[in-house]
Order: structure tokens, then C-alpha cells, then sequence
């Protein structure tokens, strides 16, 4: 065989020049053929990009515009509709491809302002994709940070639900742990003060009542009882710590609720060890409470059970929707030191959701080498381990692989997300 024709044979199925036969083609701006038909991915239909909405599920922009498509049946204007959708659904795409995440309102005034001066006869078909589109949503593209993107708003979805469930029932509490203060401070002499039952009674009953001798009355019959003092004290600490919990607070509370979200696995566990002995004490508070608020505590058997209560009880098996913590890992960020923490927390068990990604499938080059081979150890030690759920995907598969996302997230124990984000210079098409 000819000499020439072994090299680009060699060249066409290992893509490597064996000798110097052949010219070298780096820096030409070339790329493999069977890649030209996905050099502009704007011009191709697939499902990004995503429509992320707050209190929704992440959404395909492509299948939005197909479900109103697919409402307007078939026909002239139904053909017509699909044309200037697919129009809108090219300009949106490029546009994000182009800019990266954008607010889905003011992208789609600019585009459709712009195909409407080019073509009147859009107006009334987009006015109709309009109706359909979720209202304060972002696009966001398949990039580099997509995965952060996508973890981050399906745990937030889950996160928020999971927060208001916890802020209902320690609102709830609150309410019956009031109450008891409330009936017991009624049957009080402070209670039964004449000022205090004509406040009770209004201005409007005021004028047919003699309280002073309702007072005095009231001293000779009411029953003796109430609280003892010991659990009165103990509702009251309740009510403080139910309170001042940062955890769930309810709505319209003056306090700061704590954030659960981190790009690093050293601040996450630090912020995990600060909140466990609040944690504990909430967990131990809402124990106490529920007991407190059937009329079913008892001292002599629950006291010494609480007492020994300490961080070891704190979890989501006491704590009704105790929070996640979300620890989303960026490229070139896992170090060594970062990886181990992070095994240290899912081998703990920690209520941790963890993503870690890497941009160099190959690892030609030495930093992206080393972590790259971090981000597989790391898989494969979390494979290991007994309770965690590992999600192995690539960035344009988390989409499609959204339930699987989300069971995940859902996950009562320890989650790992690993990432090939395709971003590394390695994988960029010329």
C-alpha cells in the first residue's frame, strides 16, 4: 500500500499523524466531519434551553412551545402557529447560547419585538406563546454551570416545601403551648384583676358590668389549680426556643433564617458542627412540645429521658423536614483536602447533597488530570458506602434524568452528584 495512503488511513481511524506525510492540521480552525452539523447548536432543535421557575420544576423551553402547539389541534392556523413558533423558539436559543442565562420576560419582549418589525403577521401567534410561558422564569443553557443551576433550583423547590411543612408545625406548637399559658394566666389573681376582665369583656359591655364585684367573686369561686411552677418554666423555655430557631422560621419573624446552601465542603461541614447543638435542642423542643400540648408529659418519666438528649439525637427521623445542605463543588475547586471532607460527610451520613463536576473527560492536561481523578475517586468510594445515592451523568443528560435528580434530592441520607460538564478546552469544537 502506498505510503501516503497509510497515513490517512492511520490519520482517519486514530486521527493521529504517524509520520510527516501529511501536513499538521492544528491551528487550522478544522474539526472532524461528522461534527460539522452540530458546530451551531442554536440552529438544532433539542431541549435547551431550560425555562427554571420558582415553585416549579425545571421545564424544556422546546416542549412548552410543542404543548401549545399541540392545544391549537390542526389546520392553517395551527401550521402557522408552529412556523413563528419555531422562529421564536431559534431566536430565544441563539440568544441564550450567545449571553448565557437570561430572564425569560425581557429576552422574549426584545426578540419578539424585533420579529414583529420584520413580520407583522407574528404578533397575534407570539401574544399566544406569550400566555403560555411561565411568568419570572430564567433560560438557562447547557454550560458549565448548569449543573450548579439546575441542583441548586430543584433543591430549592424541595428545600422550600420542606422548610414551610417544618415552620407550620413549629407555628402550630407555639399556638398550643400559648394557650396553656393563656388558660392558666385566666384563672390567676393577676388574671381576675377587675382592669384585666374589663379589657377582657370590652368597652361596649363595660357600662353593664360591676367588675370590681365580678372580681371578688370570681376570688371566692374559682378553683384552685393552674400550673405548677416547674411547667411553667419548662413551656416557657419551649416557646423560646421554638421562637428563636433559624432553622424554619415562620413568616413575618424577626429572625434570620440560616442558609443552606455552600461552594465548599469546609464551610459546609463547619456550618453543619456550629448548628448541631441548636439543631438538638429544636429537636428536643419539638419532642417536648408535642408531649406538652396533648397533656401527656410526665415528669417523673419524660424528665430524665430529655435530659440525656444530646447532638446524637438530632436527625430527620426526630426532626420533622430537618434541612439539607446543598454543596455544589466547581471545577478546579475540588481539592484534595475538598474531596476528603466531602467522603467524611457522606461516610457520616450527613443530610448533605453534594455535586462535583469535571470538564475534561480525557484529562490531557495536568490540573484537569488530577481532578478529574479526584472527582472518580470520589464516585467510586461514595459507591461504597452503605446510605448514599450517587448520580453519575453527563450536563446535557440532567434533563432528562430530572426524576432521577430529584430522587436524589429526596434522598433521606447523603447524595453525590458527579458531573462531566463537557466545559474543559479539551472538548471545545473549533
Amino acid at each position: 500500500m502506498h505510503v501516503a495512503l497509510q497515513d490517512q488511513l492511520a490519520f482517519r481511524l486514530t486521527g493521529r499523524l504517524s509520520s510527516g506525510a501529511l501536513e499538521p492540521v492544528a491551528g487550522c480552525g478544522l474539526l472532524p466531519a461528522l461534527f460539522a452539523p452540530y458546530r451551531d447548536l442554536a440552529a438544532l432543535r433539542h431541549d435547551f434551553p431550560l425555562v427554571l421557575t420558582p415553585g416549579m420544576s425545571a421545564q424544556s423551553l422546546a416542549r412548552l412551545f410543542d404543548a401549545t402547539v399541540a392545544e391549537a389541534g390542526t389546520g392553517e392556523a395551527a401550521e402557522r402557529l408552529a412556523g413563528h413558533a419555531r422562529r421564536m423558539e431559534r431566536a430565544l436559543r441563539r440568544q441564550v447560547a450567545e449571553a448565557g442565562a437570561l430572564p425569560l420576560e425581557p429576552a422574549w419582549q426584545t426578540i419578539s419585538a424585533g420579529l414583529v418589525e420584520a413580520d407583522p403577521a407574528v404578533r397575534a401567534s407570539l401574544d399566544r406563546l406569550h400566555r403560555a410561558m411561565p411568568r419570572d422564569s430564567v433560560l438557562v443553557d447547557c454550560d458549565a454551570a448548569l449543573a450548579a443551576r439546575l441542583l441548586a433550583h430543584e433543591w430549592s423547590q424541595r428545600r422550600g416545601a420542606r422548610k414551610a411543612r417544618l415552620a407550620a408545625l413549629i407555628a402550630d406548637l407555639t399556638t398550643q403551648l400559648d394557650d396553656i399559658l393563656k388558660a392558666d394566666f385566666a384563672v390567676s389573681p393577676e388574671g381576675r384583676r377587675a382592669d384585666r376582665l374589663r379589657a377582657a369583656m370590652g368597652p361596649a359591655l363595660a357600662a353593664n358590668f360591676d367588675f370590681d364585684a365580678m372580681a371578688g367573686l370570681l376570688d371566692h369561686a374559682a378553683p384552685a389549680g393552674g400550673l405548677d411552677e416547674a411547667r411553667r418554666r419548662r413551656i416557657c423555655w419551649l416557646l423560646t426556643v421554638l421562637r428563636t430557631q433559624r432553622f424554619a422560621p415562620p413568616s413575618g419573624s424577626p429572625v434570620t433564617p440560616y442558609d443552606f446552601a455552600f461552594d465548599t465542603a469546609a464551610a459546609a461541614l463547619q456550618a453543619w458542627r456550629e448548628r448541631l447543638p441548636e439543631l438538638a435542642e429544636l429537636a428536643k423542643a419539638t419532642a417536648m412540645a408535642r408531649l406538652e400540648a396533648a397533656g401527656e408529659y410526665d415528669e417523673a418519666m419524660h424528665d430524665p429521658v430529655f435530659a440525656a438528649y444530646g447532638n446524637d439525637h438530632a436527625g430527620p427521623n426526630l426532626l420533622t423536614d430537618a434541612p439539607d445542605y446543598l454543596v455544589c463543588v466547581a471545577d478546579q475547586a475540588l481539592t484534595a483536602e475538598q474531596a476528603a471532607l466531602l467522603l467524611e460527610a457522606l461516610g457520616a451520613g450527613l443530610p448533605f447533597k453534594v455535586l462535583v463536576q469535571t470538564g475534561d473527560l480525557l484529562e490531557g492536561r495536568g490540573g484537569m488530570a488530577a481532578l478529574g481523578s479526584r472527582v472518580r475517586g470520589l464516585a467510586a468510594a461514595a459507591l461504597g458506602l452503605a446510605d448514599v445515592y450517587v448520580l453519575q451523568a453527563g450536563a446535557s443528560q440532567l434533563f432528562s434524568q430530572l426524576a432521577r435528580v430529584q430522587a436524589g434530592l429526596a434522598h433521606e441520607g447523603p447524595a453525590l452528584f458527579s458531573v462531566f460538564s463537557g466545559a474543559g478546552p479539551a472538548n471545545a469544537l473549533p
